[in-house]
């Protein structure tokens, strides 16, 4: 267990490392989102049925929430394993950050038209606190998963 805990919290780490510019650049996050939905229009364009639309849509969704409920479940585990108080509060507070998360996506009207102008809002402080939240969080439970 230990083993894969400290697998899964390097791989966040490196995704988080990664992600850091486009979640403190508002053009970064435009230049992102207009990407991603350029591909995904170009993806449902391939697509003749509505069936197969709809259910394209519908695997995207449930592999985004999915993901999040696996955050969810990997912050409970770290707790748990762990057992510090430190990590209990920071995974508290990261469950609570996907929970916002989860909420903010479930506004979006995520399978409208896409267009350029159909992009989700810059969350400025939200993205702040995540990314800093999470390189607090990421090498301290790497350090406590290491030594105990």
């Amino acid at each position: 267990m230990k083993i894969f805990l400290c697998c899964i919290t390097i791989l966040l780490l490196i995704s988080r490392i990664k992600n850091t510019p486009s979640a403190l650049s508002k053009k970064l996050y435009d230049k992102k989102t207009i990407d991603s939905l350029k591909k995904l229009n170009a993806t449902i364009g391939d697509m003749k049925h509505k069936e197969e639309i709809a259910l394209s849509k519908f695997i995207t969704l449930g592999l985004t929430f999915l993901c999040l409920a696996f955050c969810i479940f990997y912050y409970a585990m770290v707790a748990s394993f762990v057992g510090s108080q430190l990590i209990l509060l920071l995974s508290v507070i990261q469950i609570l950050t996907v929970g916002y998360t989860i909420k903010t996506q479930l506004k979006l009207k995520l399978f409208d038209e896409y267009s350029e102008n159909h992009i989700s809002k810059f969350r400025r402080l939200y993205f702040l606190f995540n990314v800093i939240l999470d390189y607090i969080y990421y090498p301290i439970t790497l350090y406590y998963l290491l030594i105990k």
